[in-house]
């Protein structure tokens, strides 16, 4: 999937996403990422299972209004560690395909939103 849209230098924009990769700023990431529209980094996670509280607390450091979570080719639903953490910090979230999160985060980025995503790469 390619997408076309305005870069800011500031602000991270997806461009381009494959099974495999993400592209933000001209580079490309092979490995799952936890995003905000300020901020990339890797993470070794490759599934839902292996998210931990610790990584969740870093991801909402910065108070997002809204938390995505990319689950690869398919939604998959969130397991009941990451659902009992969100509700204790009553943050809305949403969960689907990455390519789909990807689209949503690009979205709520250009509208100024705060967003973290954390988006899995399947191996």
């Amino acid at each position: 999937m390619d997408i076309q849209e305005n870069q800011s230098r500031d602000r991270c924009i997806i461009t381009h996403y494959t099974t495999n990769s993400i592209t933000i700023d001209e580079h490309t990431y092979q490995e799952s990422l936890l995003v905000r529209a300020d901020h990339c980094e890797t993470l070794t996670t490759k599934n839902l299972a292996d998210i931990t509280t610790e990584l969740l607390s870093h991801a909402i450091e910065k108070a997002p209004e809204i938390m995505l979570f990319g689950t690869g080719t398919t939604a998959k639903p969130l397991p009941p560690t990451i659902l009992d953490f969100l509700g204790q910090k009553q943050l809305p979230f949403e969960y689907m395909r990455t390519e789909s999160a990807i689209r949503t985060f690009n979205t709520l980025v250009h509208d100024g939103r705060k967003v973290t995503a954390i988006l899995l790469q399947e191996s």
